[in-house]
């Protein structure tokens, strides 16, 4: 603002004479100057002087002025103070410090040159007094060759003499930097110049001085930047390293190294990288003022478990101009999560009893346990022979199913976290044995966003039971006379696992036997006059039966005849469904003298045998014709009872065609291809499937579920006899010549031998 008022008063020494200034309108009294109302800007007054005569010796003169102003309104403000000295006939020095250097480094030297000039008279003796700032250490000096003597003092004192008059004088001080300076911080070096005249009078000093600036880069913190916190096997994460010089100077180095977690693979980066394993290394030379950032990308493991955390962690350090280390700084960047897609398979029960014809439930527990969403998720179950598929629910979460032979298979996309479960409902085949068992192997494929391969699996056990009946009849005595009787206990024992709920018992009497009684813990209901019937209900796995028997050989029985007793049974699970039979046989010879009646017993055997049959056609079904086929559908054998090759030629040929191209497709679309009967005019066929063949029976009327039994039960005899021949079978039929025999003689024939011993059996 402008000063109010301002006046200047001059103490003029008495040695000097006024003669003028440049502003005498201004001069108010001797030596005084007053102004008002002065604006802003630079103002000078001069005033010129005359030294008097006869001034006595003094080394100079010092001239003193003062100023004094107020404000607009009148307020006074401190007085200001100059001062002028001039030399008398002595000697005028000037003295200059300087270095080539106006900025330090900590550690660094540094090197001052102080000048002294004379232009006056000779100087007799000169005081150099320099003083180091703190974070300074002196270190060497030049004095000495210009005669200089340094002296003991808190400063770096030098003393020299004789200085005559247009002399200059040069000398360096040599100063090293501590290694703690503070960037900012300024290093003023003041020098200090005391002289004498030729009379040893002191001349006004000389004060110079030289600052420099503490230098150094500044980068004060780093970051680590990451595009996404959450992320999926395999994807590609990128990142960014960022940190600013702030400082006054570049950095001459600077090194960054990052360590990655263990699920972080690294990939590129936008600077030449030195990696080894989860370590990664770039180095930076003059990094400016200002901010610098370095892109890295890093690949997420594919095997990485969901929930894992990452992230990445590293230290800057740097470096000054002078290669001074600088602190190093400690970066990390913030937590990257895997969302990774977890399949868990479960299925209950894992252990289950399942009887033979029972429709069983599982639920399968199919469960995203994970906080990914999988892709695609593919539930396999191959199935168990045993088993017949019903129907599953697993339309209900969104699933498809597929048949592939018997590989059963569910598919869901895009499963997020959650549960995919679903219930299965299957059926054991009636013809399980007892004691087997299955395994249910599910097993799950799945990917994630990224497809990446994932898998589980599962299993549960299926024990196999069922009701198993076993008849024992032992014979009293091989042999008999007409008009004897035989008592026969039979016994009927479940070795099975479970209820037999209903089981029917048949006895069929031969016409030379007379049925004296009979007694059981049911009773026995009689068909016609040769065959009794019994009705058993639930037969406890373990439980035994007793059926017992009087039987009379009739007389005029012929001498030398075998009589045949036959049990047969026929029993159902728990729920009513036929699964087996059962049968067992004892004979009786009448006694005969073996020489003499030898061709009669022969005779009444046949006869015999002949009523057993018309007996056996009158209560059951006999087989007439049987096909035993190869799997790629050849023609083993084929044995008949009673048709004629030449009256029934078209029906056979039909009935062949029938079974062969069954077989054919059969095994072309796998074992669930089920069945077991074709009508064929009147007659019907009956086909069962074995692992190299199909035999397949032909027979008029009913009692399918008996000659399904004796059918598999042959089957599978043939199978266990032959199976290492049938597995590569080259068409040479004597190597399965005895299976033709025991279809006849356990088809085709109405008496029944035991399976032990026959050829090629076990």
């Amino acid at each position: 603002g402008s000063a109010g008022r301002l006046w200047i008063n001059d103490s003029l020494p008495s040695e000097l004479t006024f003669l003028s200034s440049s502003d005498p309108g201004a001069m108010t009294g001797s030596y005084n100057w007053t102004w008002t109302l002065l604006g802003y800007g630079n103002y000078r007054l001069t005033l010129d002087v005359q030294v008097k005569t006869a001034v006595p010796p003094v080394p100079y003169f010092r001239n003193f002025a003062f100023l004094n102003y107020t404000d607009e309104k009148g307020f006074s403000w401190p007085m200001r103070t100059a001062f002028a000295d001039v030399a008398l006939s002595g000697p005028v020095i000037s003295l200059t410090k300087s270095s080539v250097k106006t900025q330090l480094h900590s550690r660094e030297s540094i090197v001052y040159q102080i000048t002294m000039q004379n232009t006056g008279d000779t100087a007799q003796t000169l005081w150099v007094n320099d003083t180091l700032p703190a974070g300074l250490s002196y270190v060497a000096d030049t004095a000495s060759s210009l005669g200089g003597a340094r002296l003991l003092c808190s400063a770096l004192c030098f003393r020299f003499t004789t200085m005559q008059g247009s002399q200059t004088w040069s000398f360096t001080i040599t100063a090293v930097a501590a290694p703690d300076l503070v960037r900012g911080t300024i290093l003023t070096n003041t020098v200090s110049l005391n002289y004498t005249n030729a009379n040893g009078f002191l001349l006004p000093p000389k004060i110079t001085t030289w600052p420099v600036l503490v230098s150094a880069p500044d980068i004060r913190s780093a970051a680590i930047a990451v595009a996404r916190t959450r992320v999926t096997p395999a994807d590609i994460l990128a990142a960014t390293v960022t940190f600013a010089n702030i400082g006054t100077e570049a950095a001459a180095d600077a090194w960054v190294n990052l360590t990655l977690s263990s699920n972080l693979i690294f990939v590129n980066a936008s600077l030449v990288a030195y990696y080894d394993g989860d370590e990664v290394h770039f180095t930076l030379a003059d990094v400016p003022l200002g901010l610098t950032t370095i892109f890295l990308n890093a690949s997420v493991d594919s095997a990485v478990g969901d929930h894992a955390l990452m992230r990445i962690n590293g230290t800057l350090g740097y470096t000054d101009a002078y290669r001074n280390e600088m602190p190093r700084i400690l970066i990390a960047s913030g937590l990257v999560e895997a969302s990774v897609p977890k399949i868990t398979l479960r299925v209950s029960p894992p252990t289950l009893l399942v009887e033979a014809d029972a429709v069983v439930f599982y639920n399968i527990y199919l469960v995203n346990t994970g906080s990914g969403v999988a892709g695609d998720v593919n539930l396999s179950l191959p199935l168990p022979a045993s088993f017949l598929y019903v129907m599953d629910t697993a339309g209900i979460s969104g699933g498809t199913r597929n048949l592939l032979g018997s590989i059963y298979t569910w598919n869901w996309t895009d499963v997020g976290p959650g549960s995919r479960s679903f219930t299965l409902e299957m059926k054991a085949k009636s013809t399980v044995l007892n004691g087997t068992r299955a395994i249910l192997k599910f097993h799950a494929d799945y990917r994630d966003l990224n497809g990446n391969f994932r898998s589980n699996e599962t299993s549960a056990v299926a024990n196999f039971g069922a009701s198993q009946i076993v008849l024992s009849l032992p014979s009293p005595s091989a042999d008999a006379h007409a008009g004897d009787t035989r008592t026969y206990v039979l016994t009927i024992r479940n070795v099975g696992g479970f209820v037999a709920h209903n089981l029917w018992l048949v006895f069929t009497n031969d016409s030379h036997f007379d049925i004296v009684s009979s007694n059981s813990s049911v009773r026995a209901f009689p068909q016609g006059d040769q065959q009794l019937n019994w009705s058993f209900t639930d037969v406890q796995p373990g439980e035994s039966l007793a059926v017992r028997i009087d039987l009379r050989v009739r007389d005029g029985t012929p001498i030398g005849i075998v009589l045949p007793i036959v049990f047969e049974a026929e029993y159902t699970n728990s729920v009513d469904t036929v699964i087996g039979y059962a049968r067992v046989d004892a004979t009786v010879r009448v006694l005969t003298d073996p020489v003499a009646y030898v061709w009669i017993g022969l005779a009444v055997a046949g006869l015999g045998s002949l009523i057993f049959f018309v007996v056996y056609r009158r209560w059951g079904t006999l087989i007439e014709e049987v096909f035993l086929v190869y799997r790629d559908g050849v023609l083993l054998y084929h044995l008949s009872r009673s048709l004629s090759q030449d009256k029934d030629e078209d029906v056979l040929s039909g009935m062949l065609t029938a079974v062969t191209e069954f077989v054919r497709d059969a095994f072309v679309y796998g074992e669930h291809r089920e069945l077991h009967q074709l009508d064929f005019g009147d007659y019907r066929i009956m086909i069962e499937r074995g692992r190299n063949l199909y035999l397949a029976v032909v027979y008029a009327g009913k009692g399918a579920s008996v000659i399904r039994k004796k059918v598999r039960w042959v089957l599978d005899h043939i199978e266990a006899a032959y199976g290492s021949v049938l597995e590569k079978w080259d068409g040479d039929m004597d190597k399965v010549a005895g299976a033709r025999d025991l279809i006849r003689e356990y088809l085709l024939k109405t008496s029944r031998k035991s399976f032990r011993g026959l050829p090629g059996l076990p």
